[in-house]
């Protein structure tokens, strides 16, 4: 709800890192995904993956692969979470054919 998302908007601003991931989705579900990016930028700068990986997401919605690349590196440098979400998410599409995602497929699904 609005009221938890500004909750967390205020703890993110004073560098908790996964207050930052939830404002984030706070804001998306209320479809303010330009506030949204910029609170889950916060927690990427926090080292929160989760936080990456949305403004990885972000930018691959607004049509922007080379800004989605960097951040989904930095998601893969900080620990990736949840590899199989990554390659069932429609939202990452626009990096699924570059190297870098191409190798985190293969590390992610070897045996």
């Amino acid at each position: 709800d609005l009221q938890a998302g500004e909750m967390s908007a205020h703890a993110c601003k004073l560098g908790h890192a996964l207050s930052c991931q939830k404002a984030g989705l706070s804001l998306t579900q209320a479809k303010k995904r330009d506030l949204a990016q910029t609170y889950e930028m916060r927690g990427c700068k926090l080292k929160d993956s989760i936080s990456c990986y949305n403004v990885a997401c972000g930018y691959c919605i607004n049509g922007k692969p080379k800004l989605a690349l960097q951040y989904f590196k930095l998601h893969l440098s900080l620990g990736a979470e949840e590899p199989m979400h990554i390659i069932f998410d429609p939202t990452i599409q626009c990096i699924r054919n570059t190297p870098e995602y191409k190798q985190f497929l293969k590390k992610t699904l070897a045996p």
